[in-house]
């Protein structure tokens, strides 16, 4: 595992892997609450959990973002792809309707 979110009632867990995957945990029984979330093409280097714990971030090697439905485990949208480095940090705004993101190109954007 390369990175870890908790959302905020504690209830499920998230973690991003150096085999390209996110994956979703239920804390209480410590099972895999879906199938492993697979679309990125490089390590996951960073996950979030938003405030209403309904969407999940995941930034990768791969320069991309991804978003996920917490309860399905479906991509959300096309990957944000507006880095010219591996994208290593990722966040929800309090109110859930910004993220923000940073790289290795040494830029932030939200």
């Amino acid at each position: 595992m390369t990175s870890i979110a908790v959302s905020s009632a504690g209830t499920f867990t998230v973690s991003g892997s150096y085999d390209y995957s996110v994956r979703v945990w239920d804390i209480a029984t410590g099972e895999a609450k879906l199938q492993p979330l697979l679309g990125h093409t490089g390590w996951v280097l960073a996950v979030a959990i938003s405030p209403d714990a309904r969407l999940i971030a995941s930034a990768s090697a791969d320069h991309s973002i991804r978003l996920w439905d917490a309860l399905t485990g479906k991509s959300i949208g096309e990957p944000l792809t507006s880095h010219g480095g591996e994208v290593n940090a990722v966040t929800f705004s309090p109110d859930a309707r910004w993220l923000a993101w940073g790289s290795d190109d040494g830029i932030m954007r939200v």
